[in-house]
């Protein structure tokens, strides 16, 4: 297949926790733990993640950003390409190519405009 048949965002044998604070937490059992995720998101689709409260939802999205303890296995994700897009963006045209979006379920704003709010998360 092509590489941009390939998915772009892969688990594989993943084990993934919230990170943990030792002090209150003595061994994997007092945890939440995803184990042995094995997924792949089809590329130039969308994919919904849906499950009951406490299902590990926010976990698997956040584990994606780097902001969850990846235990075992892998998470591959895209990386930016280090030339910059910005250059290139207009309003027709400002999708990144293999980017990725997510909107906290909590939302957050700074106190300063909507352009800064943007550019800072």
């Amino acid at each position: 297949p092509a590489d941009s048949d390939l998915p772009v965002i892969v688990f594989e044998n993943a084990r993934i926790s919230w990170p943990a604070d030792t002090e209150y937490v003595d061994n994997e059992s007092d945890r939440f733990i995803l184990r042995d995720v094995n997924i792949s998101f089809p590329v130039n689709k969308l994919t919904i993640i849906c499950g009951k409260t406490g299902s590990g939802k926010s976990l698997l999205l956040n584990s994606m950003l780097g902001e969850a303890e990846l235990i075992s296995g892998k998470i591959r994700v895209p990386e930016r390409p280090f030339d910059c897009y910005d250059q290139h963006a207009n309003k027709d045209n400002w999708i990144v190519p293999h980017s990725v979006a997510f909107v906290a379920q909590i939302p957050w704003i700074e106190n300063c405009t909507v352009r800064e709010n943007v550019l800072f998360g």
